[in-house]
């Protein structure tokens, strides 16, 4: 901290980072302090990491079988999802 890093200049960084990788066009920082605010963004990060799971699924080319697989609830709410794993699985 003496030295200048700051909350600034780790979000800075982060988007920094984030513009490197070639399909992101672009990055905002949110930084979250309140507990209650926090709490009430708990749900949705889960659902969030179900889809990303899937989705990590999908682009590492897994065959799986859709009727026993852990992410089919996330699947089965996003079209998108559905329509990539076609593709993967042809």
């Amino acid at each position: 901290m003496k030295e200048g890093y700051n909350l600034k200049v780790l979000g800075n960084e982060l988007i920094r980072d984030y513009k490197d990788l070639p399909f992101v066009k672009s990055a905002e920082v949110i930084l979250l302090t309140d507990p209650e605010m926090i709490k009430g963004l708990l749900p949705t990060a889960e659902h969030v990491t179900k889809i990303t799971f899937a989705l990590n699924k999908i682009y590492e080319n897994i065959t799986m079988d859709c009727r026993n697989c852990d992410s089919k609830d996330v699947c089965d709410e996003i079209d998108e999802i559905k329509l990539l794993h076609s593709a993967v699985n042809k």
